[in-house]
């Protein structure tokens, strides 16, 4: 995290990609926030720059080794919050949102470690153990937590974590994870935007499989 400040904003760098090792510096892509001082989360900006730092600049390099879990289904969550709630107004889908491998943690929130059975006809999953614990520790903001549901390391479709309290619409996909894990589209029934994502026949062909 930046110490300097610009127009009262720090950057918050998240995680990093090496680009390019030279002889005398490293390239890499930059993952993070812009983000006022105030930390207001609902303000912040995500960003991907490329920059080098120098060699003589860097004391040590630590690299993470721990294999990324590709196979399968799993969830990833997105950096933050995509939308600004300001701004949802002004949209005509209100939880609408792209995702790419930019935004995405490095690591899923929930693997197919975590899944103990996926009824793609009722579209619920049931979570092992292991992934309940991950659930129960997380803290689901009343305006919901964006997530993307992978197959085998390929983006299936974005949806929400939602909080079971809030008084929140949703027009895309969404879940109570703390509940029951039951994929839904719209929030309430009347309220969709655009088309039913969960059916996808991919999840099909892997369930089936």
């Amino acid at each position: 995290e930046t110490i300097k400040t610009t127009n009262d904003k720090k950057i918050r760098i998240e995680k990093m990609k090496v680009l390019k090792v030279l002889d005398d510096s490293i390239n890499v892509k930059l993952f993070g926030h812009y983000f006022y001082t105030n930390g207001k989360m609902e303000e912040t900006e995500f960003i991907t720059k490329s920059v080098y730092f120098a060699r003589k600049d860097i004391f040590q390099v630590l690299v993470n080794t721990k294999p990324l879990i590709k196979e399968g289904l799993s969830i990833y969550q997105v950096y933050n919050n995509p939308l600004m709630i300001s701004e949802r107004k002004k949209r005509d889908c209100t939880y609408c949102f792209k995702s790419s491998e930019n935004n995405l943690h490095v690591y899923p929130l929930i693997s197919e470690y975590h899944i103990k059975s996926y009824d793609f006809e009722n579209q619920k999953i049931e979570l092992t153990k292991a992934g309940k614990q991950i659930i129960d520790r997380l803290k689901i903001p009343l305006e919901g937590m964006p997530v993307v549901l992978t197959l085998n390391g390929e983006i299936i479709y974005e949806f929400w974590f939602w909080n079971l309290r809030s008084s929140f619409g949703c027009d895309r996909v969404y879940t109570y994870p703390k509940l029951d894990f039951k994929l839904k589209f719209g929030l309430p029934e009347n309220n969709k935007f655009g088309t039913d994502p969960r059916f996808d026949k991919r999840l099909k062909k892997y369930k089936k499989e």
